[in-house]
């Protein structure tokens, strides 16, 4: 298993998903999921922007290092807010970025 392999396997077990269930999110049959996390195949971008829309953490996958959002894995409601957060648009998220930046 390479890296990224195993980051993959890593987020969808955080995400508590199958194999099947994480590649269909990402466009891939169950068995190009399994090709991925054994690092027998390289994941497309477009594969992998498709994972960004359940909470995937792409910086992650791709570098080791996980983005400012997802440092708290073990907060259900770090994760719930991380899943929503990428499901809103650039201007959305660029309005929350703000308000919180306000707060801190």
């Amino acid at each position: 298993m390479n890296e990224i392999g195993l980051r993959l396997k890593t987020e969808r077990l955080r995400l508590r998903m199958s194999q099947r269930a994480f590649g269909e999110v990402g466009g891939v049959l169950g068995n190009a999921q399994a090709n991925y996390e054994r690092g027998e195949r390289s994941p497309t971008a477009y594969y992998l922007v498709r994972l960004i829309k359940i909470g995937v953490d792409i910086s992650y996958i791709l570098t080791g290092t996980r983005s400012i959002l997802f440092h708290a894995d073990d907060d259900v409601d770090a994760l719930q807010f991380n899943a929503n957060f990428a499901k809103l648009t650039k201007n959305q998220r660029k309005i929350i970025s703000d308000l919180v930046e306000s707060m801190t």
